[in-house]
């Protein structure tokens, strides 16, 4: 893309380049947020953390959500889907409802004692990982639809 981005192009085409740069980024840091769950991981079974089971049920709620989220965003991006990325938009907004929730029900559970401080960081942790993924595929199905409206 670099090099691409040095030859001389038209107005469409240096418009659609730059987003596919934004786009690079946005799965850059969605690599690096994967990463910061795999640590996390990493830290609850060296801490031996113990979640809830509607903690973890939460989790797994939340992180197919994303997984989703993802999968659909290439897609709409591959295929120059706007009504994909559509779908995106709209299972973005789900997982961020659903991060309020489960940050609500977590406080609810610390509340009544049912989770330790240690392990509930690594809870919100996990959360804000997540919901932040859902984010940048958010951004890439933006660009999608952008670049279709261009």
């Amino acid at each position: 893309m670099i090099k691409l981005s040095n030859k001389t192009l038209d107005n469409k085409m240096r418009f659609s380049l730059d987003l596919l740069f934004h786009t690079v980024n946005d799965i850059e840091r969605i690599s690096d947020l994967s990463e910061n769950i795999a640590e996390l991981g990493q830290l609850s079974i060296n801490s031996n953390a113990k979640l809830s089971d509607s903690a973890k049920d939460e989790i797994v709620e939340i992180y197919n959500k994303v997984l989703e989220c993802y999968n659909l965003a290439l897609n709409a991006m591959k295929d120059n889907n706007t009504n994909v990325a559509k779908d995106v938009l709209k299972l973005e907004s789900e997982v961020d409802m659903l991060e309020k929730a489960y940050k609500n029900k977590h406080m609810e559970r610390i509340n009544y004692n049912s989770c330790s401080i240690d392990d509930g960081i690594i809870y919100l942790d996990l959360l804000t990982n997540l919901e932040r993924i859902s984010d940048h595929c958010a951004s890439i199905a933006k660009r999608v639809i952008k670049i279709n409206e261009h």
